[in-house]
């Protein structure tokens, strides 16, 4: 394993269990929980890219200072 994979391998790892993590502590239904967990177990590497790109980006906010 080349040590580009291996630096791919471990920032895809952090990211995934990032996702896992943001999923668990989400302060929504457990449903949405449940889909968004098994789509990111079921695939893997689409699957925390959807996450980041469509779920988590509709739950984030300017901060204050910024919103005018």
């Amino acid at each position: 394993m080349s040590l580009l994979n291996l630096a791919f391998y471990i920032l895809w790892l952090v990211l995934f269990v990032w996702a896992l993590l943001d999923i668990i502590g989400a302060n929504k239904s457990m449903g949405w929980k449940v889909i968004w967990g098994l789509v990111c177990l079921a695939f893997p590497v689409a699957g925390t890219i959807l996450y980041y790109l469509v779920a988590r980006q509709k739950d984030m906010h300017l901060p204050q200072d910024f919103q005018k």
